[in-house]
């Protein structure tokens, strides 16, 4: 931590009695913007702790099934999204598309995706995604999947 005073350079003991010893155990300079006063700096070392308690994560195992095929500039993406750990569960996921171009060039494409399940445990999806002109579709998986059990359906 550091911390700066800026006092009067005349009187500084009148007004800090207690800052005559302090006074020379501290640096001291001129002010750069006024010659009348100092800038006295001192530096000190602060230690605490800090007691963080466990989070509780209510583990939820959802399994993901694609199909998919490609449609000129667009991949098709059929999906099927199971769990068995809790009733009602939401999370996100990527849904990852390897091209190759006609060049040979290898791109991969990431898009975003949420999900839902309720009471029902199964969520299923079918999209369409942009891979672009005079692509070749190489495959199609999912990946960064986060999931939450929810207590109550919303």
């Amino acid at each position: 931590m550091l911390i700066f005073f800026v006092l009067p350079q005349m009187g500084l003991a009148q007004q800090l009695p207690e800052a005559k010893s302090v006074y020379s155990a501290l640096e001291a300079r001129k002010s750069e913007n006024d010659p009348n006063k100092r800038v006295i700096r001192f530096e000190t070392e602060l230690k605490t702790t800090i007691n963080i308690p466990a989070i509780e994560i209510e583990s939820c195992p959802a399994r993901v099934s694609l199909s998919y095929y490609q449609k000129n500039t667009l991949v098709h993406v059929d999906g099927e999204i199971k769990h068995d750990g809790c009733e009602v569960s939401e999370g996100e996921f990527e849904v990852i598309a390897s091209v190759r171009a006609d060049g040979g060039e290898r791109k991969t494409l990431r898009f975003s995706e949420v999900w839902h399940i309720d009471e029902e445990g199964l969520d299923e999806f079918s999209k369409e995604y942009p891979i672009g002109v005079n692509v070749t579709l190489l495959q199609v998986r999912t990946s960064r999947a986060k999931c939450g059990c929810l207590s109550d359906p919303p």
